[in-house]
Parts: structure tokens; sequence; C-alpha cells
């Protein structure tokens, strides 16, 4: 009776690995915004969102003008190094707010852009440090 739950359960644990990581599409990607399970809940564009930083509250903004639409990521520190652990918050029109969020710097680059993974939530964030 056991020996049908061992396919099971492995095809379990190798559904959720899968989503472990940052997607590796996000990480090329130089666009700003905010993915959960590597789809886009909000991408920054140019001509429709406001992309916004405060560096005093740690703070990383993207809205559209009547702020229907947005994302704000408030962290306890502001993410420079790869590898980096920071604690914060998401208040977002497109998902329930979360605090209390641990996320890892993924990736930076010459531009202030930092890509932070949070692997509980499977959510993903490229900001840019201004």
């Amino acid at each position: 009776m056991r020996k049908p739950l061992i396919p099971l359960l492995a095809a379990l644990l190798a559904a959720c690995a899968c989503n472990a990581k940052i997607d590796e599409a996000i990480l090329a990607s130089p666009d700003l915004g905010i993915y959960q399970d590597g789809t886009a809940l909000i991408r920054y564009e140019p001509l429709k969102y406001q992309n916004a930083y405060n560096e005093s509250l740690r703070q990383f903004r993207i809205h559209d003008d009547t702020m229907s639409e947005y994302f704000i990521l408030t962290l306890d520190a502001i993410p420079s190094a790869q590898g980096q652990k920071v604690t914060g918050s998401v208040k977002s029109s497109a998902m329930p707010d979360a605090d209390g969020l641990e996320f890892t710097v993924e990736k930076t680059d010459g531009d202030g852009r930092v890509w932070l993974w949070c692997k509980k939530r499977k959510l993903a964030v490229t900001a840019e440090v201004l």
C-alpha cells in the first residue's frame, strides 16, 4: 500500500522544488516590478507608472497616477549586495498586504537595480535604488 505513495510524494517534492528559486527570466530582465510564481503582478511601464524611491524610509514604489495599481515595498535595510538578507513588507493592489517577509538579494547591477526573492511567498521584486 505504501508503494503507490512513493511516486506521488516524489512528484509533489519535484513540483515544490520548481519554485524554490527566483525565475531565471526575471533575473535576466531589467524590468522593474513585482512577480509571484514567475508571473508579473505589476511590471513597470514608463508611460503608465511612476517609479519612486525613498531612502530614509527604505521604500520602493511603482504606481499609476490614481494609485489604483501599485506596489510599495518597505525594507529594514537598503539592499546593496548579492546574498544580503532583508526583511520587509509589501502593500499592493495586486495581492494581499504582507509583513515580515524575508528577502534575499539575488542580483544587483551598476544602475542601482536589485532583484529580491522571498522564497516563502515565491515573490520576486525588481526595484531600483535611485
